[in-house]
């Protein structure tokens, strides 16, 4: 746990924080069970070789669908549950009663069987519950779904949803689709939302594509930091209710990216990549508002990931996220304390990446704020803190093309750099927001839009190539060239160089750290072709990037070696 993260969690964990309780009313599930039991004609729904068993009482019915395999063989072949929390488009339950509710849920194949109940179907808000429950995480107990704003919605008292993103082609990419959930007029929530990544392979990330609702308020994408800390979140859309949930996502996940308008694309710098490993999970972030008052909000999300296979960049994208009150020891974010004199009143933080020793190249910046921004700046600064050239003015539109002339909160810019914007080792940037508090009370820190936050996000990756002084990149060096077979490798590699007389031959492996790893040779060789093994397996190196350093007779050569899983 890092220090900055280790201090929130000291600060805001005896924060006062808002209670959520559960109706006493019937519950979601009650309500599923009735939905079957008022349109099925026999308690085994689909009788013959493939049963839906709704005998027994509430939590024999739980048992029976919840985490359990379909025996429809096709079915359970792809890998559905019966109902799989959190994710109805995975739930061979939710697939036999959708019926093209939603167009981008998998059709039945006919060895899987006909829809249910029946031809006709569900109706959409009976079809529609189904689909909350199982999406809020299929609990037994309480009620998550919102049968009101779901019944307005389908009677037509409805603002108009997103339109569909079209998934990438299986080997570019893939999709991850969070919602719908229904807010009613002036309705505000926010949810968190583990999403395991559909593909079982190490990735890199070349590019993402975020659209959601223009009523949003941000969707943001973040990965979890281990397996470990993934394991402990709830399935399901999970509330934010309560400051302690915010603290529990700062910790355990880093973010990726994100969007604050209804749609935004990045596409990474040339040889850039997030690079994830070890079957990541998601932990996705959705702060949503229903600004209007004409209708039921359908909010929802889509963001398309495209991909290449792991270690074909050659340096690896970093995230990081700057909050007011983190970027200095005995500071707290509490320290936003906006006074209620409706006059202008500006916050400054100092942004330096502490536990960097290399350059960092910008590829990204956007503020983000709450209702009583006004303003939001980003300078350069030296190593003394100075403040130098201004890279972000917040009264720009939501790309950073031109001046509107005010800061808009909800659709914040963002700046993409090209060519990257360089950051000197020990040098930083400064972040200035403004904020105009026009009401009779001080607000402060908090994750609705009512309260407040100071927040940059910047996307860069730290200066490659140069370990510890070893310049990484290939060079030719008179009496020899220095390459490696193959690379990027599983187990072994083979470097190879060639000598044109008899030399003084020194060759060293290091890791990123720049420390030596081992000797592959030491000593006097012939002229001609030679061929040293490298085995990582044998010496129990971890995948990565390594280093080797060829030494001929005083002149040094290196090549970036990538040892892959």
């Amino acid at each position: 746990m890092s220090r900055t993260f280790s201090r929130l969690f000291t600060l805001l964990l005896a924060a006062a924080f808002m209670p959520f309780t559960l109706s006493a009313q019937e519950s979601t599930f009650e309500k599923v069970v009735s939905i079957f039991e008022t349109n099925c004609s026999s308690p085994y729904c689909h009788g013959g070789s493939n049963p839906l068993n709704l005998t027994g009482d509430a939590n024999a019915i739980f048992n029976s669908l919840v985490g359990a395999t379909p025996t429809n063989p096709a079915a359970a072949a792809k890998g559905n549950l019966l109902v799989d929390p959190g994710y109805p488009d995975n739930s061979y339950l939710f697939r036999k009663v959708n019926n093209g509710l939603y167009d981008h849920t998998e059709a039945l194949e006919v060895a899987e069987g006909n829809p249910m109940p029946n031809a006709v179907g569900l109706s959409n808000v009976d079809t529609e519950l189904i689909r909350q429950w199982i999406l809020l995480g299929a609990p037994e107990e309480g009620e998550v779904d919102d049968l009101a704003a779901i019944e307005d919605f389908y009677a037509g008292d409805a603002l108009e949803g997103v339109e569909p993103l079209d998934p990438p082609a299986p080997e570019e990419g893939f999709q991850v689709y969070m919602g719908r959930v229904f807010l009613q007029p002036g309705e505000e929530r926010e949810y968190l939302k583990k999403q395991i990544v559909p593909l079982g392979d190490s990735l890199e990330i070349v590019g993402i594509h975020v659209r959601m609702n223009t009523y949003s308020h941000h969707y943001a994408v973040s990965k979890f930091i281990d397996s470990e800390a993934a394991e402990g979140q709830p399935e399901g859309m999970v509330p934010v209710d309560n400051l302690l949930d915010q603290i529990d996502y700062f910790l355990s996940s880093e973010f990726v990216t994100g969007g604050q308008y209804w749609e935004t694309i990045y596409e990474m710098p040339e040889n850039t990549a997030y690079r994830w490993e070890d079957e990541p999970v998601l932990n996705l972030n959705y702060h949503i508002k229903n600004y209007s008052s004409l209708g039921v909000l359908p909010a929802e999300a889509y963001i398309n990931f495209y991909t290449q296979p792991r270690y074909t960049a050659e340096y690896a994208l970093e995230a990081a996220t700057v909050s007011y009150g983190m970027t200095n020891e005995g500071s707290s974010p509490f320290d936003l304390q906006i006074e209620p004199n409706a006059t202008d009143t500006t916050f400054t933080m100092r942004w330096v990446d502490e536990e960097s020793t290399d350059d960092l190249h910008i590829f990204m910046l956007t503020p983000h704020t709450h209702q009583l921004g006004v303003d939001y700046d980003m300078y350069l600064s030296d190593a003394d803190g100075n403040k130098g050239e201004q890279v972000l003015e917040g009264f720009y539109d939501p790309t950073h093309t031109f001046d509107q002339g005010y800061y808009d909160y909800t659709h914040p810019p963002v700046r993409l750099f090209e060519p990257l914007m360089t950051i000197k080792e020990n040098e930083g940037m400064i972040m200035e927001a403004t904020y105009n508090n026009p009401t009779d009370e001080v607000v402060t820190f908090g994750p609705t839009t009512n309260d407040e936050m100071f927040i940059g996000y910047v996307i860069y990756y730290r200066t490659p190539g140069l370990i510890d002084g070893i310049d990484a990149e290939n060079t030719v060096l008179e009496n020899t060239s220095l390459s490696a077979v193959p690379n990027p490798y599983q187990d072994q590699t083979s470097i190879q160089f060639n000598l044109n007389e008899t030399a003084d031959v020194n060759l060293r492996v290091f890791n990123s750290l720049g420390q030596e790893v081992s000797v592959l040779f030491n000593g006097t060789l012939p002229a001609g072709k030679q061929q040293l093994p490298f085995n990582a397996i044998e010496r129990n190196l971890p995948a990565g990037v390594y280093v080797a350093k060829l030494t001929v007779d005083g002149q040094e050569s290196s090549i970036k070696l990538m040892h892959v899983d």
